[in-house]
């Protein structure tokens, strides 16, 4: 839901709700690395990858919880994104190529 507020709009993103349903609502920050990684069109894969690797010592269970947790934020990101809530466009500049985001 957009609230107009003064000159800025927000944005109502349940981050703790999606995660509550995907593991816990420890996840809650998981779930907003994924809708940011669907709001700048970022292939999920690559977070996946990293949070397999960053959470493979504390066992599957954990690893697949933050894998659906992110998959979960992705799918609400693209949505927002898909209909237009939330728009961001950036051009690519060849100077900055070896930089990370």
């Amino acid at each position: 839901m957009i609230k107009k507020q003064y000159e800025y709009e927000f944005i109502d993103v349940p981050f703790s709700g999606i995660a509550k349903e995907s593991g816990g609502i420890l996840y809650s920050n998981v779930v907003a690395s994924g809708v940011i990684f669907a709001l700048f069109n970022a292939d999920l894969k690559i977070l996946n990858d990293y949070l397999a690797k960053k959470f493979e010592s504390k066992g599957s269970d954990v690893v697949d919880k933050n894998i659906v947790s992110a998959g979960k934020g992705y799918e609400y990101g693209k949505k927002l994104y898909d209909d237009g809530t939330v728009k961001i466009n950036i051009e690519s500049d060849l100077k900055i190529k070896e930089h990370y985001f």
